[in-house]
């Protein structure tokens, strides 16, 4: 939820598996489950500082919460 992204917005975007998610408009419990079982789907890394959270891919993204 802090990142503001989603869970769908956690997935890396070039694994076979994250675009069978997104096609079939996967639940965020199908998402969770599948993070869980195949880490490799998670997008990292993910920086949480008091400001907020974000996916530190492009590094751009966490400068505003450093």
């Amino acid at each position: 939820r802090e990142t503001g992204a989603g869970l769908s917005g956690m997935l890396r975007k070039r694994e076979a598996k994250t675009g069978e998610l997104l096609q079939s408009g996967a639940s965020d419990d199908v998402i969770r489950a599948a993070m869980i079982a195949e880490p490799v789907l998670v997008e990292r890394p993910i920086v949480q500082t008091a400001k907020g959270a974000r996916i530190g891919r492009p590094v751009e993204n966490i400068l505003h919460i450093l």
